[in-house]
């Protein structure tokens, strides 16, 4: 997955970009004399370059494909599991005891309790295994009446539907982080122009210490930010390669509020209520990270950034 660039969250990237190009429309001329790039042109597009990036698919939609997806493989990975245990009583039931275990784990018994756990692979693994058994076995676990004559071709129905909606799922997910790629590069772009016009800016009007200001990072962030209510933000980190780490929930425990971290590894709560809070960051596969006590003072946004630690 691509790096951020920018140490804010996306939101907040796209606050200070609207506003520091304002600024420089506001400014053009003097730009323009600086260097000749400066033209008005060039700050409307940045503005529709900003204009794209915000549009890209955020986290819901990235993910809701993949999700349908899963939903549809779970169910399908539930049949073919199912249609395994029957398998596996023909088995015992069409071959002498002392050759149940050679047997069954031909049919693919050792791959299945990973593949009932939603390990997808091994579940396409074990449903192979078991067509391939059933199809050198027919005869033996057809006798004396033992499989219907309608189990193979069920059991083979089942296992291409999942290896269909496992091809899909696969695909959802690829789609997801090259979406999620996408729009982290937009945004790294974004700052990265945004920075270079904001360097420029503070060599032009050096002279004007408050005219400077409107082209420093964190002074434009300082000015869009509300000065009210608290808040809660920050990045959140995968221990294992250092880059950001989607969907993570978390929770402020008192006053039961929610949030997950989005593509570029961010979260926020926004006018929040001050005080010491429990904040609560998890993950399925990772440790669950509790902060206690956590201070959150009125009028003030407090950043936290998280790494957080695969099981």
């Amino acid at each position: 997955m691509a790096n951020r660039n920018y140490s804010c969250t996306q939101l907040e990237l796209y606050a200070v970009a609207k506003a520091g190009w304002a600024s420089y429309g506001r400014n053009q001329a003097s730009f323009g004399i600086f260097r000749p790039i400066y033209s008005a042109n060039y700050g409307l597009q940045r503005l529709a370059e900003i204009t794209t990036a915000e549009n890209m698919p955020d986290e819901q939609a990235r993910n809701s494909a993949s999700e349908v997806a899963r939903v549809n493989l779970a169910a399908r990975g539930k049949v073919c599991l199912d249609n395994w245990q029957m398998l596996k009583r023909y088995i015992i039931n069409a071959f002498q005891p002392q050759f149940h275990k050679a047997k069954l784990e031909e049919a693919g018994s050792t791959l299945y309790e990973k593949a009932s756990g939603e390990n997808w692979e091994v579940l396409n693994g074990l449903n192979v295994a078991g067509s391939q058994f059933i199809a050198v076995n027919n005869t033996a676990l057809a006798a004396n009446q033992n499989m219907p004559a309608s189990f193979p071709g069920n059991f083979n129905n089942a296992k291409n539907a999942f290896a269909t909606d496992y091809t899909t799922f696969l695909s959802s997910e690829s789609n997801s982080r090259l979406q999620a790629d996408a729009k982290i590069v937009a945004n790294n772009n974004l700052h990265k122009l945004l920075m270079a016009m904001f360097l420029d800016g503070q060599e032009i009007f050096k002279s004007n210490p408050t005219l400077a200001k409107q082209f420093i990072f964190d002074d434009v962030l300082k000015l869009i930010s509300s000065p009210g209510a608290a808040g809660l933000k920050g990045i959140i980190i995968n221990r294992a390669d250092n880059a950001p780490l989607a969907g993570v929930t978390i929770t402020i425990v008192e006053l039961n509020k929610t949030v997950q971290s989005v593509a570029d590894g961010s979260y926020e709560f926004s006018r929040i209520q001050s005080g010491d809070f429990t904040i609560r960051f998890e993950k399925a596969g990772f440790t669950t990270v509790q902060l206690n006590a956590f201070r959150i003072a009125t009028g003030t946004t407090v950043t936290k950034d998280v790494v957080m630690t695969s099981l």
